[in-house]
């Protein structure tokens, strides 16, 4: 039952959190208390400097040993979930804990990213844009880009330079506007390569669109006011933490992430999931007990 997996999961959290303060226990006081080493005094700096080298490599080849795969949400073993928000997931010896909310609405955000169509509102006149020589370059070069998002754009060849652009139409949203300064930014983006809107990892590339006006696997951005709707919408729509979730809830949440682009941060920068400990070290550390 999901009472019996949480009281696992909790049993085995809290041995995990009891052998890593112990270890903390044992650096502190060998820190203040170095044992002499081959009938030497106290260990010199040097000798600390090259113990904690050595344990940083330690540590790196460690960490470089655990790196997950996006195909390894398939063989993620849930175990349960604790304190109502966190779900906790074994692969072979690893232990990870994952932010319910903040997996599912990463994954509802690409979702929404790729499939939206971005409705369009028509201008009663089309508009001039007065650009710099290397905006109007861009925006002529790019003009899927602005199309994918929401932008009806129109190239004027007898128009003098700086105003061969003309706005035929904008997105259409409810609750935001878009203008001229949108259509800049965007050329900015896209002049930088950065492909980076405001909030942070909402800058993978979407485009182009589909036939069907939905999103693609090419390499056009998301406009940030574009990107931040859909991060909103799925933030809305996702599982919230404090809500109790079955096994078969909680690994489906877990497998989506193998299905999309960037699994590893919601919309908003947080991690989704977390390395916990490894499974062998409060054996380890247990037997050492005995």
């Amino acid at each position: 039952s999901n009472r019996s997996l949480e009281t696992s999961t909790t049993a085995c959290l809290a041995a995990a959190c009891k052998s890593a303060a112990k270890k903390r226990a044992r650096r502190r006081a060998q820190l203040r208390n170095p044992s002499p080493a081959d009938g030497e005094g106290e260990h010199s700096a040097g000798d600390l400097r090259q113990a904690g080298a050595e344990a940083a490599e330690a540590g790196a080849e460690a960490a470089l040993s655990r790196v997950l795969h996006k195909s390894d949400f398939e063989s993620l073993q849930v175990l349960g979930q604790f304190n109502k928000g966190f779900i906790v997931a074994r692969l072979r010896r690893d232990l990870f804990i994952l932010d319910q909310h903040a997996c599912e609405e990463k994954t509802k955000f690409e979702e929404l990213q790729a499939s939206t169509k971005i409705h369009q509102q028509k201008l009663i006149a089309p508009l001039t844009l007065e650009l710099t020589a290397s905006e109007e370059a861009v925006i002529l070069d790019n003009l899927g880009a602005f199309e994918f998002n929401g932008f009806a754009l129109r190239a004027d060849e007898g128009a003098p330079p700086g105003e061969r652009v003309k706005v035929l139409g904008v997105p259409f949203s409810k609750t935001t506007t878009f203008g001229a300064e949108d259509i800049r930014e965007l050329a900015s983006i896209l002049t930088e390569g950065t492909h980076g809107p405001r909030l942070n990892f909402m800058n993978q590339p979407h485009g182009p669109p589909s036939a069907a006006g939905g999103g693609g696997g090419g390499g056009w951005p998301r406009l940030p006011k574009l990107a931040a709707m859909f991060a909103s919408r799925a933030c809305r729509s996702a599982v919230m933490i404090g809500t109790a979730l079955e096994p078969q809830a909680m690994t489906k949440i877990v497998r989506r992430l193998g299905s999309i682009e960037q699994p590893w941060n919601c919309p908003h920068g947080r991690p989704t999931m977390r390395h916990l400990t490894d499974l062998t070290k409060p054996l380890a550390a247990a037997e050492e007990l005995v």
